[in-house]
């Protein structure tokens, strides 16, 4: 929470402020504070304090409490593995996707450096033509994902 983080799916699920509805925290006066409650969002005018302190890495506050709206675990993911004999085809392929309103759960790209250093640990070699992959992970309902894989 201290972080923010998002991670590869923060594209289509936000990053950990996306899913902080509330946070009770000690301030360094000693005071506790509630923040935010069961609902998204701040009122009209309000200061954004539960936004200050999600990512704050600590700083701020020590956080005692935080209540989290949880996703559920998608019914089906699939992973489309996509090579580009250049890294700006790859690029475009990326801009594609999203510009034909496709969100994927997790979109990856590796150029052809990270490539030669993550294929021994794989144990996977890449033509030569490869200079970029893309990673594209689809999910949610076992139909939704079969639309989404023939787009």
């Amino acid at each position: 929470m201290a972080e923010n983080a998002g991670g590869v799916h923060c594209l289509k699920y936000g990053v950990t402020a996306n899913h902080i509805l509330g946070i009770q925290a000690v301030l360094m006066t000693g005071e506790m504070v509630e923040l935010g409650g069961a609902y998204l969002g701040a009122a009209e005018g309000e200061l954004d304090l539960m936004g200050v302190l999600t990512g704050s890495e600590g700083l701020l506050a020590v956080v005692t409490e935080i209540a989290v709206r949880l996703e559920p675990v998608p019914e089906v993911a699939r992973v489309i593995s996509m090579s580009f004999p250049s890294v700006e085809e790859a690029c475009a392929c990326v801009g594609a996707i999203i510009g034909v309103g496709v969100i994927p759960a997790g979109l990856e790209f590796m150029d052809r450096k990270v490539l030669d250093a993550v294929s021994v640990l794989i144990k996977e070699k890449f033509d030569d033509r490869t200079a970029a992959l893309l990673l594209c992970e689809l999910d949610g309902t076992a139909v939704e994902v079969d639309a989404l894989w023939g787009w």
